[in-house]
């Protein structure tokens, strides 16, 4: 997953807000085989994986934590189309759903 990164506030801040988006790919898989699904009257997972395309938007901020490093703390939300391959729907019930989940990231930077 690629972001990028609006941030504000002058590059000398020790703490610099950021707005970001992005792209990337998602795999989802379901390795259980569980006899009976939680849900199964919608679809059932099967034993498959799956890669997606996936978009985020999210923000965070930027920490100067020493003369030359950082620390980036995001929360971005991830939004891909729904892995048919992996969780087979009954009768086109989510023909048009999109999966979306939450992520809190973070990452290190030297200079």
């Amino acid at each position: 997953m690629y972001d990028l990164l609006y941030l504000w506030d002058s590059p000398q801040a020790k703490v610099r807000p950021f707005v970001a988006a992005g792209a990337g790919q998602g795999v989802s898989r379901d390795g259980q085989g569980q006899g009976s699904q939680p849900q199964g009257q919608f679809a059932l997972l099967t034993k498959t994986q799956q890669v997606e395309g996936l978009i985020t938007v999210g923000g965070g901020v930027k920490l100067q934590v020493g003369r030359r490093s950082f620390v980036y703390i995001e929360d971005a939300r991830l939004h891909h189309a729904t892995p048919k391959n992996v969780i087979a729907p009954f009768h086109g019930l989510l023909d048009q759903w999109m999966m979306h989940g939450f992520c809190r990231c973070w990452g290190e930077h030297r200079v």
